[in-house]
């Protein structure tokens, strides 16, 4: 669930800003986890009472970045209240997630070595959870294959219930990385997303870096469809031959920059076009804050760019058939993930 602290604020001793109460009843008996993570620099904080309002636990560390947490048993049937406050900061909106650690829709069997042995999951859904446990939190990988039911934007959350420094990879079947969650941080969640394809066979990876042994669980949420029938997932990509006019489009994970080049995320999309002549390539995003850029260019030159700050971004080149040509998409501020589409029009 998701809201926001419009008012972080404190008198030195109690919270004076705005205070978010939310009412839930576990359904079944257990260890349950409560996670609360925001997007700015604000210091929340969130506290768990029993249905009189008597405090039962929360977490209150001095810090501006999330995530706070903890975990409690719970009874299932019995009503309880979780209360986020804000105790310095800016505005900021609030995710909060409740889970049941002993609900898993399946388990992996801990192997005992570092070897790279994989565990088939097979396929996963909106709201699957997968659940294992590591021997050696300096030593230990645990790999784990499955299989998207959809294609579009999935995410992968890890939490953990011992102290310790674990991340979170998600990789193609032949190991090539997609994402990684490595926020050295002993406070869980890691979150990975990743634009993935139904039917492919995807690896993610529970890395146990540092602190102690301990039980994990990876939830997987399905959060947007992609906005083109055939997305690009990450990597280099050869299209064919355009049409006389369409759309590609395809996420990137990260943008950034040093000041001079890019340092986040580029895609290459490699292509032919059906007739010479002068083509019209366009960009578009789909988050305001990104600064997304567009080139094209063949073997021998750069043939067009356009890296502005607003989109689209666009140009028209003179293109001749039966040559090979290069489209890079590249993020040069904002972070991200995010989509975006290129849509082409031709003589």
């Amino acid at each position: 669930m998701c809201s926001y602290i419009d008012n972080a604020d404190n008198d030195g001793t109690n919270h004076t800003g705005d205070l978010d109460r939310i009412q839930f009843t576990p359904d079944v008996s257990g260890l349950w986890a409560v996670v609360l993570d925001w997007s700015s620099a604000t210091d929340n904080n969130v506290w768990l009472f029993d249905e009189s309002m008597n405090a039962l636990n929360g977490s209150t560390a001095s810090s501006l970045d999330g995530p706070e947490w903890f975990t409690h048993e719970l009874v299932g049937g019995t009503s309880y209240y979780v209360v986020i406050g804000g105790w310095e900061g800016e505005k900021s909106f609030w995710r909060l997630e409740i889970e049941n650690l002993d609900d898993c829709d399946t388990s992996v069997v801990e192997s005992g070595d570092t070897s790279g042995e994989v565990e088939d999951v097979g396929a996963v859904s909106d709201g699957t959870k997968v659940c294992g446990n590591t021997y050696d939190a300096a030593n230990d990988l645990d790999y784990v294959s499955f299989t998207p039911d959809t294609t579009g934007y999935w995410e992968a959350s890890l939490i953990w219930w011992a102290g310790g420094d674990y991340d979170l990879f998600v990789t193609y079947a032949d190991g090539t990385e997609i994402v990684g969650a490595a926020s050295f941080s002993y406070a869980p969640p890691e979150r990975a997303m990743a634009l993935l394809l139904a039917g492919e066979t995807y690896h993610f990876i529970v890395d146990a870096y540092s602190g102690n042994a301990s039980d994990w669980q990876v939830q997987f949420r399905y959060l947007q469809p992609p906005p083109c029938a055939n997305p690009l997932t990450e990597g280099n990509w050869d299209i064919g031959i355009l049409p006389t006019e369409g759309t590609f489009c395809g996420d990137l994970f990260d943008a950034s920059n040093d000041g001079s080049s890019y340092t986040g995320d580029t895609d290459t999309i490699a292509f032919e076009v059906a007739a010479a002549g002068d083509w019209k390539f366009s960009l578009y995003w789909f988050k305001d804050d990104l600064d997304y850029d567009l080139y094209l260019y063949d073997d021998q030159s750069e043939l067009g760019t356009s890296a502005g700050i607003d989109m689209p971004e666009e140009f028209t080149v003179t293109l001749e058939s039966s040559h090979t040509y290069y489209i890079d998409v590249a993020g040069w501020d904002g972070g991200g993930p995010a989509w975006w589409v290129v849509s082409y029009d031709g003589p």
